[in-house]
């Protein structure tokens, strides 16, 4: 199945924060896709031109916002091809890995 792209004004959005890493308290209006599900993972650029930057990567917490926001934290920095460039620390990943 091909993947649909959706346009912005398509789509609803919902309050989130990051915290840790290179944005720590940024706030983003999160997509959410027609689905309803509210991504679990968020990555951005942290250079320009954004096709060749590192991206640091977080990971939504929890199911329900906290104080009227979804919760992201800083899990690693991906270089370019999307190798990990830096990881999180290893409790972090022992606890991602339980869940799921």
């Amino acid at each position: 199945m091909a993947k649909k792209t959706y346009h912005d004004s398509e789509l609803e959005h919902v309050p989130a924060v990051m915290l840790g890493g290179p944005i720590d308290g940024s706030r983003y209006r999160m997509p959410v896709f027609p689905d309803g599900v509210v991504p679990t993972a968020f990555s951005t650029p942290l250079q320009q031109p954004h096709e060749s930057s590192p991206r640091a990567v977080y990971l939504r917490e929890g199911e329900a916002p906290v104080g009227g926001y979804y919760v992201y934290f800083f899990d690693r920095i991906d270089g370019s091809g999307g190798a990990p460039v830096l990881h999180a620390t290893p409790g972090r990943n022992r606890e991602r890995t339980n869940q799921g």
